[in-house]
């Protein structure tokens, strides 16, 4: 059971090397730390200075909108069989994390204290996602790839290892990606680094997401420093992740995806697993919906500077 979980969370680990790496870059950039404490993140939260000062020793968030809140101790009667408490602070619902594996649950209004969040040590079923107690702001953009046995082995074999840009729901969230070859020191921002070979070979990509009414929704990808370009990866996907309680129609909550302009049809399969591969060998943009686990998938091209898609919900 131990490697199992260990497995498992390692893996997590390197699906979300990008996170880290941004948060690397930023640091670089601003010298924000790559794990903050809550009061960082959400200082207007006067609790955290109060009643809910405790949490302040026992959470943590990696860069902005990832909480992450450990068992500390080992798993005992006195802690009801590994159960702990889990504060969300204000300002901000908030989704239990479930790396993909399955729909979101409804949202947690912040501010509120989750009481006895399950965490035992266990693997039946899907338990296995909520050993480490794992929250995501509402309206965050969390990016993952996929699996590697070591950091950059699918490009080393000559392969692409496109970035998933997971949006969750909420009114609006933003975030910044840097790439770069991974290797050089030429990627360095010379404003920020003292280092002759410091020559701003990275790309920073702002996304943003926003509803613009209702019924649509608007995400933006724009380069705002373009001094490198990926050479395997030429497009990139993003994931919708829906709320329980949103509308479904016949492709789920979506009634549309447009880029550029240009409304794309959903993608048609028998399995899951069959609309995953026709997505994954699809020449152009494209789409689906996973009702297995309440998600909508969207492949993009990476072939302009600033890229609009736009969502109707049913």
């Amino acid at each position: 059971m131990v490697p199992t979980i260990c497995r498992h969370y390692i893996q997590l680990r390197y699906r979300l090397m990008q996170l880290f790496y941004d948060a690397l870059f930023e640091n670089t950039l601003d010298g924000l730390p790559i794990c903050r404490p809550l009061f960082l993140n959400d200082p207007e939260d006067l609790a955290l200075y109060n009643d809910k000062e405790q949490f302040l020793n026992n959470e943590f968030f990696v860069r902005k909108d990832l909480l992450i809140a450990p068992v500390l101790h080992p798993q005992s009667e006195n802690n009801n069989g590994g159960k702990r408490d889990v504060y969300l602070p204000q300002g901000s619902n908030w989704y239990c994390f479930v790396n993909n594996s399955m729909p979101l649950g409804a949202a947690t209004e912040g501010g509120t204290t989750v009481r006895d969040f399950d965490a035992n040590i266990n693997t039946n079923g899907d338990h296995i996602h909520f050993i480490v107690p794992i929250f995501v702001r509402a309206g965050a953009i969390i990016p993952t790839i996929e699996i590697e046995q070591y950091v950059g082995q699918l490009n080393a074999e000559g392969k692409p290892n496109p970035i998933t840009l997971n949006v969750y729901p909420g009114q609006q969230g933003e975030y910044t990606m840097y790439l770069d070859d991974g290797v050089s020191r030429s990627s360095a921002p010379k404003a920020e680094v003292d280092d002759d070979k410091a020559n701003d070979e990275y790309r920073a990509t702002k996304i943003t997401q926003s509803y613009t009414s209702q019924k649509t929704r608007e995400i933006k990808v724009e380069r705002i420093h373009d001094g490198y370009t990926p050479q395997y990866e030429q497009y990139f996907f993003v994931a919708i992740l829906h709320d329980p309680g949103e509308a479904k129609g016949s492709n789920g909550p979506l009634n549309s995806v447009t880029i550029a302009g240009q409304q794309l049809s959903a993608i048609t399969g028998n399995s899951p697993e069959e609309l995953a591969q026709h997505l994954n060998d699809s020449g152009s943009n494209a789409w689906y919906y996973n009702e297995n686990i309440n998600i909508s998938f969207i492949k993009v091209f990476d072939n302009a500077s600033s890229i609009t898609i736009n969502l109707g919900y049913v």
